[in-house]
């Protein structure tokens, strides 16, 4: 993760903002004055610019030996939300996600959704989803944490689980049918019941790759066979 400080008034019509103009140009394609104007309407106020100048920063990090053009849209969406994220871990996935985006080694999905999902995640629920995929079993996340509160770990899985990034696991058990309901009094039905243990589904598992680069993680785009999902089947 780089944190980056920097102090903008310094350098809003220095080298360095025209620096960061042209790597915007670089990533979407679209002329200067577009991007900055498009982007940044409010004339690269401090806050933004500094975001832009971090993400920048993140991003250069990881090496992309061929890039790949992508979609107008894609790159002034993530951009727009991008720059107005203020965490650093945050940042960093953004950053990754748009590394991912750029990369035509890159073979898992990149969908214009994942914009909206990460914006929409706390660092604590990208924090609990990061645990959840680590682990190739369904997992209870309230088990995974030490120091965090018990609530603020609910209340990210209740938003991972709104967000279909996860699902709830359930055990079964067989039920016996009461005399009289069947011919046969042996027949039996299973049920399931919720264990408080989750796993990540398919839209999950193709999040979680896209905002990781694989020589960070170790975490494969296509890595289904090692961590397998159990959406597929039990949904």
């Amino acid at each position: 993760m780089c944190k980056v400080n920097i102090d903008v008034a310094k350098i809003a019509d220095t080298e360095v903002a025209k620096d960061t103009a042209n790597w915007i140009y670089r990533v979407i394609g679209a002329p200067i004055e577009d991007g900055v104007g498009l982007l940044f309407a409010d004339a690269l106020k401090e806050r933004r610019l500094r975001n832009a100048i971090r993400l920048q920063t993140e991003t250069l990090r990881y090496k992309i030996e061929q890039q790949k053009p992508i979609p107008l849209s894609f790159g002034y969406k993530l951009l727009d939300k991008a720059t107005l994220e203020e965490s650093d871990s945050l940042i960093s996935k953004w950053a990754q996600l748009l590394v991912n985006s750029l990369d035509s080694d890159y073979n898992g999905e990149i969908r214009k959704i994942y914009i909206d999902i990460l914006d929409s995640l706390e660092p604590i629920d990208a924090k609990v989803l990061e645990k959840i995929a680590e682990n190739t079993e369904p997992v209870d996340p309230l088990k995974l944490f030490e120091t965090e509160k018990k609530t603020e770990i609910s209340i990210s899985v209740d938003s991972l689980k709104s967000l279909n990034l996860i699902m709830e696991d359930y055990d079964e058990q067989h039920v016996l049918i009461p005399p009289g309901d069947w011919d046969d009094p042996t027949d039996s039905y299973v049920r399931g019941y919720n264990n408080g243990e989750f796993y990540l589904t398919d839209l999950g598992r193709s999040f979680i790759n896209s905002v990781n680069r694989i020589e960070h993680t170790g975490l494969k785009a296509n890595d289904t066979d090692e961590k397998q999902t159990k959406s597929s089947t039990q949904q």
